[in-house]
């Protein structure tokens, strides 16, 4: 349970006897005075110099760091998409070696091979070469599934007769596919049974793809590559359409086909040492092209084959040398017009600065609504700060009894949107309702303080439940929680939220059970979907934010339900039909029936809510 906001008498007490205590602290104006008579003796010239000197390091600082950053995020970009396909070839190597992908069966392996592919949308296609040059191929265009025997033609033999005998997984050198009109990646893997070579697993990208893959993080006036050695250009954004076409013998374009007039010059003899990157581990120089001076950064990268690529960018040299101009047009106009004003500043900031940061940083943990970290401010010299600081601890201690009746939630997005957030409109929610099962029975034996530890211990843990997917908690009701997803904030997926908060309370009730033994708690849950009018509801001087609909009552009544139907489950998880079909295939849900709920008609699909699928194929952190 949260601990007790201060008493509304002390929150409030910010009236005349506030006013009082000010009236001997310094007026602001006098210290503004004292400050513009200490002006005219001080001089401004060391401190300009230091001061933009400290500018120029830190400027440089940041360009150096933009720079790293911008490396960093192209070459995890290249491994978000090569290593996907690592992963999923390594998966598909384990389950034919281990007999669940049989390879005798072709028919199977191509199934296999397909879901595969789903799991991996990088992955162009994949086949699996085996010794006697028989090949099972899948790809994505068409739903391709092809069964062949290549022992018959020797223009391939040749070229796999190496691979088929390669025991080590690994990147093959970029090839050129007439029939597909691209280039493509391979990353093969040997498939060992019982000791036995059986084949290759083959998995294959196309380099289009990778171009479209960088281009789509390039930043602003910057043109990203990546090099397949140091001549030819493996990822461009010209090559994301596919008009440079590639041949047998020449996969990839020359960095002087490409169309990229800069690019070409990259490796000029003119060139000259980017001294900015010193000590960030990666390497850049400058080159004038056409009159403009352009920058280069790249960074090698290995893993990918024996040839080594280079992941980098170019971008003109007046997009990086911006920040150092406004640099020295800022210092040339502060050494004119600021000289008065940073002495000024030196005094009147060395009394106000700590108080208006500590307020400013306090203000920021107030607009998050983290009001357990506002620390109280301390009074001040200056009347006008001093004030402010009282009248600040007063609001805190104010907001600290507001944000007990309030969902944060709620708050966070009226802040957000304004107070269109709290209009009544019609909307597609989840709706959930917990109760305790037999807590009537157990409150005459626990007691009024025990009542209160036990429902603060179970309030707690729903709430939190409830807040790690984003839920609002309506009402408390005796042991019984609503809470609902879907507003204010919309949320496509509140169906999915409610089952995972509802399957973690389930886990969380397990738990307790297990660390405190005893009578084990018994938890009854009702979740429905639908449409609701949802808003502020209520009288003109006093308003809830809530849902109204069928579709509460009707959740509510499938917790009441618990008592009778799925009784013998220690947490009760019942749906709706449509929060079932909203779940879709992602949830395991068993229909238990049809039952007469009370104020409907006819008789009701019950379902029951089991557990979450977990996806299939591997994943990456």
């Amino acid at each position: 349970m949260s601990s007790e906001p201060p008493s509304p008498a002390v929150a409030t007490g910010t009236g005349d006897s506030s006013r009082k205590g000010a009236r001997g602290r310094l007026p602001l104006g006098a210290v503004f005075g004292i400050g513009l008579g200490l002006l005219m003796l001080l001089s401004l010239g060391s401190m300009l110099a230091l001061s933009f000197q400290a500018a120029v390091e830190n400027t440089t600082q940041l360009l150096r760091d933009k720079i790293y950053l911008v490396m960093q995020a192209g070459e995890e970009r290249v491994q978000s998409f090569l290593d996907p396909v690592e992963n999923t070839g390594r998966f598909l190597q384990t389950m034919m070696q281990t007999g669940d992908l049989p390879l005798d069966d072709h028919q199977k392996l191509a199934t296999g091979l397909r879901a595969g592919l789903a799991g991996a949308p990088q992955v162009y296609g994949m086949m699996m070469l085996f010794k006697d040059l028989s090949v099972v191929r899948v790809g994505h265009e068409r739903n391709q599934v092809t069964f062949e025997r290549w022992a018959n033609r020797p223009e391939i033999s040749a070229k796999l007769g190496d691979l088929r005998e390669t025991t080590t997984p690994g990147w093959l050198p970029p090839v050129w596919a007439a029939p597909f009109e691209r280039t493509l990646l391979a990353y093969h893997l040997p498939v060992v049974v019982d000791h036995e070579f059986r084949g290759t697993l083959v998995l294959v990208v196309a380099t289009r793809d990778l171009s479209k893959d960088i281009s789509d993080v390039a930043y602003r006036g910057t043109t990203p590559f990546i090099l397949f050695g140091r001549d030819r250009v493996l990822a461009h954004p010209l090559l994301e359409d596919g008009s440079k076409r590639g041949s047998g013998d020449n996969p990839l374009p020359t960095i002087s086909e490409i169309g990229d007039p800069v690019l070409a010059e990259i490796w000029n003899r003119q060139r000259r040492p980017l001294d900015l990157l010193d000590g960030s581990g990666d390497a850049g120089h400058t080159v004038e092209v056409d009159g403009t001076e352009q920058v280069f950064v790249y960074r090698m990268i290995e893993g990918y084959g024996a040839t080594p690529w280079i992941v980098g960018l170019h971008v003109p040299g007046a997009v990086g040398a911006t920040e150092l101009a406004r640099l020295l047009h800022l210092a040339a106009i502060s050494g004119a017009l600021l000289l008065g004003a940073v002495i000024l500043a030196f005094f009147i900031g060395r009394g106000m600065g700590r108080p208006l940061m500590t307020l400013a940083a306090a203000a920021e943990k107030v607009r998050g609504l983290d009001l357990a970290k506002v620390p109280a401010l301390p009074r001040s010299d200056f009347r006008e700060l001093d004030i402010a600081a009282t009248a600040f601890n007063a609001m805190v201690s104010a907001l600290r009894w507001f944000e007990l009746y309030i969902p944060k939630t709620l708050v966070h997005q009226l802040l957000k949107e304004g107070a269109a957030v709290g209009s009544p409109e019609i909307r597609d929610v989840t709706v959930m309702f917990t109760d305790i099962a037999g807590f009537t029975q157990r409150t005459a034996e626990l007691g009024a303080r025990g009542i209160a530890r036990v429902l603060d211990d179970h309030f707690g843990m729903l709430g939190a439940c409830i807040d790690a997917t984003e839920g609002t908690i309506d009402k408390y009701i005796g042991d019984s929680v609503m809470a609902f997803w879907g507003a204010p904030a919309h949320q496509p997926d509140h169906a999915q939220r409610a089952a995972r908060t509802a399957l973690l309370v389930a886990r969380r009730v397990a738990e307790q059970n297990v660390q405190e033994g005893g009578m084990p708690m018994r938890l009854r849950i009702g979740i429905g979907s639908g449409p609701v009018l949802v808003g502020n509801i209520g009288a003109p001087d006093r308003v809830n934010y809530t849902v109204v609909g069928e579709v509460v009552n009707l959740a509510q009544r499938l917790e009441q339900l618990g008592k009778t139907c799925n009784e013998q489950e220690t947490v009760s998880i019942l749906l709706t039909e449509e929060t079932a079909k909203l779940l879709g295939s992602g949830f395991e849900v068993e229909c238990l029936g049809r039952y007469q709920i009370r104020g409907l008609a006819g008789m009701v699909p019950v379902y029951k809510l089991t557990r979450e699928i977990e996806p299939e194929g591997p994943n990456r952190g």
